[in-house]
């Protein structure tokens, strides 16, 4: 049967090829180019999302303990999503802009608040989309700093005032809808991004249409 095993090799090997080729190019309309590092760091931002919400779901020293499992999730990706955007043009500028859209949503977003959170990182999402030339990938941007960016801004003054012997703020318990915010602001920048990726692909294509037909 060596014959007929290497007859089947032949005809699936450009069969999977093309659906591979296919898949790439699809992810690099989507994400504005750089698919493999952009889809993992993405990828593992989501992934971060739901563990966070799990954790939160779970609570307790066992929810606490998965949450710091989600967190390094998160702050890896983020890492790699940026060194993937590297080489972009204007990589500091944009950078810069998207870590104060994200500093200012830190403050104006609860993390348990979904009602803040989904308008407030779609619209952080499409501001960096619009000056992006990667829309989708950047817009992830504004998400993906939004934990070590919040650390920096509640958690570590939280820590400085209890070890200082301040009173520590009041915990009460979060709302039902809690445990998806995280997610929530991951996916509501990245849906904006893609809108704005849409609607710029659109009009190019509308100026071009017409410019022929002139």
């Amino acid at each position: 049967m060596p014959g007929g095993s290497s007859s089947r090799t032949v005809v699936m090997a450009p069969v999977a090829t093309e659906r591979e080729e296919n898949t790439v190019r699809f992810v690099e309309q989507l994400t504005g180019g750089g698919p493999v590092r952009v889809r993992r760091s993405v990828g593992g931002l989501i992934v971060a999302g739901l563990v966070v919400a799990v954790a939160i779901a779970i609570g307790g020293a066992f929810g606490r303990s998965i949450n710091g499992v989600g967190a390094l999730v998160w702050m890896a990706s983020t890492v790699v999503l940026l060194l993937a955007l590297r080489g972009e043009p204007r990589w500091s500028l944009t950078l810069a802009l998207a870590t104060l859209v994200t500093l200012v949503l830190s403050f104006v977003v609860e993390p348990t608040d979904i009602e803040t959170a989904v308008p407030g990182f779609a619209i952080g999402g499409a501001a960096i989309a619009l000056i992006a030339r990667r829309s989708v990938a950047w817009a992830f941007v504004v998400p993906a700093l939004w934990l070590p960016v919040h650390l920096l801004t509640a958690v570590i003054p939280a820590i400085i005032r209890a070890s200082s012997g301040g009173e520590a703020s009041v915990r009460t318990d979060p709302p039902p809808t809690a445990a998806v915010v995280p997610l929530t602001m991951i996916l509501s920048a990245g849906i904006a991004g893609w809108a704005i990726n849409w609607l710029r692909n659109r009009r190019t294509t509308r100026r071009t249409v017409t410019a022929q037909e002139a």
